[in-house]
């Protein structure tokens, strides 16, 4: 049996979270945090877990276990970070989708940045659109 993209697609645009849904859109804004800018849901002020379809491409791929450091002559190894990027899915069902959420993403980065220099998630050249996501290889403890 193979994978039915179509039902697949039909029943994740119905969750709440799918983030190329208008609702998303609505009850969403970018916020500073400890490690950047995440999305919040203005609702309950949490951080909002959403729902995508992306291709992962192999363009600086950093998810091995030292993440993207280089060494300690390019920075410290408390800020590594694992790091992806995606883009449009080769599926058709959900390449009008990665687009309504890049340009969602754009919105919001808009809104919130400080600079017109926008290089450190969405990321736009000749081959197309593409999405980074990253989060911290280490996480700080305190011990008492």
């Amino acid at each position: 049996m193979s994978f039915n993209t179509s039902s697949y697609h039909y029943t994740i645009v119905q969750h709440p979270n799918y983030a190329a849904s208008k609702e998303a859109a609505k009850n969403t804004q970018w916020c500073p945090s400890s490690s950047g800018h995440i999305i919040y849901d203005v609702h309950s002020n949490t951080p909002f877990i959403s729902i995508t379809v992306v291709q992962a491409i192999d363009y600086q791929l950093n998810c091995g276990p030292s993440g993207n450091f280089l060494g300690e002559n390019y920075g410290k190894l408390e800020n590594t970070e694992y790091q992806l990027y995606s883009a449009r899915p080769a599926d058709a069902n959900f390449c009008d989708d990665f687009t309504i959420v890049y340009n969602f993403l754009v919105k919001l980065q808009t809104e919130a940045a400080a600079s017109k220099i926008h290089r450190d998630m969405l990321h736009s050249n000749k081959n197309g659109k593409m999405i980074r996501f990253a989060t911290s290889v280490f996480e700080k403890r305190v011990c008492l």
